[in-house]
């Protein structure tokens, strides 16, 4: 399971696709059951590490993952564009 990011995306659309993003994001963390710790552990470093692999600004990513992991809200990630 992984999530459809597209590493040539530039940030504008990156933040365009980000809600869809997360929703697909946390629909895959839901999936897992109680049994599958070891499983969702990877599936969220995995999502890290697809993220932090763009090619922006760090502070840029981790604006990006701060909002997928519900820590900011959409209009406080689209002041820093």
């Amino acid at each position: 399971m992984n999530l459809n990011v597209n590493p040539n995306w530039s940030y504008e659309e990156t933040i365009n696709n980000l809600r869809a993003l997360r929703n697909s994001y946390e629909e895959i963390l839901r999936s897992f059951s109680c049994f599958q710790s070891r499983k969702q552990v990877w599936f969220v470093y995995n999502t890290k590490r697809m993220f932090y692999s763009l090619n922006f600004e760090q502070w840029k990513k981790d604006r990006i993952w701060e909002y997928m992991n519900r820590d900011i809200d959409f209009d406080i990630l689209k002041r820093f564009r």
